[in-house]
């Protein structure tokens, strides 16, 4: 809103009851509006101060910006000259106002010009021979207020006083300094001279120990000062802090305002400049350090300079720390230093400038795991055994969710929201996904997770075929069987046929043991080893020439191993293995069958009265593979009229159905990664194979009563995948 010249000077003579001086002539419309008072108004020439105020306001009723520039016809503004430039803070600035009666234009009416920008205005003061206040306020502010009154008698004196600050806070333990200087009129200092001060708000003390008075005296020094402080008292109000030369009666004052302080806030809270909410642990290299800041006014709304407030953290995480005190700054805001230690935790961080009286605490700040390492790195899908091959036309359509878990060396979640990618051996799969970031405010369960979709279809189909391992009785830390194989049209079948290789990986580092809890790798501190990412598709541990890798760390056109050094900003990964599975090869020798073959001979022995016998059922795929657990049920019957038999499963749980482990190795022998060893690397292992194996079956004799004789008993099990029921069968005797 444009407003006119004229207006504002009206409501300027208004406020201030003073001549003002303005551009007359028809309105001119301006888009700010600028004002200055003068407290008091009346001022001697012999020393008294006035406080001079600006407010400048823009016409979108926003607090002025840059710079006000003031000019005196006679007299000293606060730097000692004529002509001064202040800083708007909020839209505000202050000064100081003497006029000595060595400058015979210190007489009448003075008038002070201002100019902001194009807006201009002006005050008026009245100088005379003696002083009369008006009890006027002050504004806050840290500008030293000087006075340059002259005294009479004693061969000519000249007396100023300044005060360090404009204005003090109640119940902080506030004061100012209040420097009186004497000189001779021709400039010399007058030392060992007594100098009376008087005030009528808050206490004097010429040092600190000192009882607080309201009169007392101090000798100036060898350059002619004579330094006491004002004290708050508690009592809020505004003096005019009065020095006197007592020899000779020169006398002059300077203007301080005591007054209350009223709120302080939180404003907000910055990592490097930039709002934040999270830090990162110690080491992390992630928002380590955070400043909080919060705001003290006074009661009057205005930012409150100079007051000291302190800090705390209840109940910190062990090793996070906060700067214990500040002063707040001329725009009334007091920061503090956040320093995160090793543990996670959420804080806030209290303030306080009044205990329990004015006080606040900051927004939840969370300090989480920042930085992935390659150690509790995971990737779990919800199912890893599912039938795509018991479909007329594989594969069978599947949807199943994967879920990968970020987390730092320590072990805590990840809390910064990291972007983790994904690659298959077949199937399709999202690209990538954003981990669960860190909630000030909400549920941080799955905090430093995300969730992806693996479909069966899209993307490759077939996993790789690979060759079947044999046994390998020293592999550590357990050994290997031979995997089971047969023939399979022109390939030889074995369970790793199966089986679908998915990795994630993100940047990170390689994990650490941080032994001495210092948050840096020093030598000899064990570490895990990673080379570049790859889809292990034949699942030997080693990249071969074909598999997919990920070529950045570092991105040179080949694949790199580990390289035997630690990184801290490099390519990880995990990965994990779905298995393909079919309904059992009834029609294929050695996939389905039930061992022992004969539970006992027919009649000749036979299991007893009472007694119990167990065979174990055998129920594998193409690719000696046991079926998924959905949609697998067992049967059980026998031919004896006495007896019984039964399955002793009800049903499968989901899994591989035979020994696979990924486990850290020590890298120089592949032997199992202990506390003393060096470098650790991660490796798949295959130990044990099950054969297609599903469950037991019981077959219990008769009762321990029974007088009939023996009778043969042929066993039929069956197993039943996805409605379709495979049989095999197993003679006896039942005594």
């Amino acid at each position: 809103m444009q407003r006119p010249i004229w207006r504002v000077c009206a409501a300027l003579a208004m406020a201030i009851g003073a001549v003002v001086a303005c551009n007359g002539g028809d309105p001119v419309d301006t888009e700010d509006e600028l004002f200055i008072t003068a407290t008091p108004r009346q001022i001697n020439n012999q020393g008294e101060a006035s406080l001079i105020e600006i407010t400048a306001t823009k016409a979108d009723g926003l607090k002025g910006t840059g710079k006000v520039t003031l000019k005196a016809l006679a007299g000293a503004l606060g730097n000692g000259s004529l002509e001064e430039q202040l800083d708007l803070v909020e839209g505000k600035a202050s000064t100081s106002f003497t006029c000595n009666k060595v400058d015979p234009k210190c007489t009448g009416n003075v008038r002070i010009d201002g100019t902001w920008g194009e807006t201009t205005t002006s005050v008026t003061l009245v100088v005379s021979g003696s002083s009369t206040t008006d009890g006027g306020t002050t504004d806050g502010g840290t500008t030293p207020i000087t006075d340059g009154g002259t005294g009479t008698g004693d061969g000519g004196v000249r007396l100023t006083v300044t005060t360090s600050k404009a204005t003090l806070f109640t119940n902080v333990g506030d004061f100012a300094e209040i420097t009186a200087s004497l000189t001779q009129t021709d400039g010399g200092p007058r030392a060992n001279e007594l100098i009376t001060f008087d005030t009528s708000v808050g206490g004097l003390q010429v040092t600190s120990n000192d009882p607080p008075e309201l009169s007392v005296q101090a000798q100036t020094n060898a350059s002619g000062q004579a330094v006491v402080r004002l004290v708050e008292n508690g009592v809020a109000g505004t003096t005019n802090v009065r020095a006197r030369h007592t020899t000779s009666g020169a006398q002059a004052t300077v203007p301080v305002k005591i007054t209350n302080i009223q709120q302080i806030t939180y404003t907000g809270t910055t990592c490097g400049g930039q709002a934040c909410t999270i830090m990162g642990v110690n080491g992390s290299g992630f928002n380590e350090q955070a400043q909080v800041s919060f705001k003290v006014v006074d009661s009057t709304g205005n930012p409150a300079p100079g007051v000291s407030v302190t800090f705390t953290i209840p109940n910190a995480p062990t090793g996070t720390t906060v700067s214990p005190s500040a002063i707040t700054n001329s725009q009334g805001i007091a920061t503090a230093t956040v320093s995160a230690g090793p543990v996670i935790g959420a804080i806030v961080v209290k303030a306080v400038a009044i205990t329990n009286r004015v006080q606040v605490d900051s927004a939840n700040i969370g300090i989480r795991g920042a930085k992935v390492a390659n150690q509790g790195f995971s990737l779990a899908c919800d199912l890893v055994n599912i039938g795509v091959y018991a479909s007329a036309n594989p594969p069978a359509a599947y949807n199943i969710n994967c879920k990968v878990k970020v987390v730092d060396r320590y072990n805590n979640p990840v809390g910064t929201g990291t972007t983790v990618n994904f690659k298959v051996e077949a199937g399709n799969i999202e690209n990538s996904v954003a981990t669960k970031a860190y909630s000030p405010t909400g549920n941080n369960a799955d905090e430093g997770t995300g969730t992806v979709r693996f479909n069966t279809t899209g993307g490759t189909f077939f996993p790789v075929d690979v060759p079947p391992l044999d046994a390998a009785p020293n592999q550590s830390p357990f050994p290997r069987d031979a995997e089971p194989r047969g023939p399979y049209g022109q390939l030889t079948a074995n369970p790793r046929d199966g089986l679908v290789t998915i990795i994630a990986y993100t940047r990170g580092e390689e994990w650490f043991s941080d032994s001495n809890s210092n948050g840096v790798r020093d030598s000899g501190e064990q570490f895990i080893d990673q080379g570049e990412p790859f889809v292990d598709s034949n699942d030997n541990g080693i990249w071969d020439s074909g598999e997919t890798y990920i070529d950045e760390a570092p991105a040179d056109g080949r694949w790199n191993g580990p390289d035997g050094t630690w990184n801290n900003d490099t390519s990880i990964w995990t990965e994990t293995r779905m298995l393909y599975t079919g309904r059992p090869a009834g029609n294929l020798a050695g996939h389905v069958y039930i061992t022992p073959a004969q539970f006992a001979e027919p009649c000749t022995g036979g299991v007893p009265k009472g007694g119990l016998t167990y065979v174990k059922m055998y129920y594998g795929d193409d690719f000696f593979n046991r079926p998924q657990a959905q949609g697998t049920a067992f049967t059980a019957s026998h031919t004896a009229s006495k007896g019984a038999v039964r399955v002793l499963n009800s049903g499968l749980l989901d899994g591989y159905g035979f020994g696979m482990e990924r486990r850290l190795l020590n890298s120089a022998d592949q032997t199992a990664c202990t506390a003393s060893s060096a470098i650790c690397s991660w490796k798949v292992l295959f130990t044990d194979w099950g054969n297609g194996y599903v469950s037991d079956a019981e077959i219990k004799g008769a009762t321990a009563g029974d007088t009939t004789g023996c009778q043969n008993d042929t066993v039929t099990l069956g197993t039943t995948v996805l409605n379709v029921t495979t049989f095999s069968a197993t003679t006896g005797g039942i005594q």
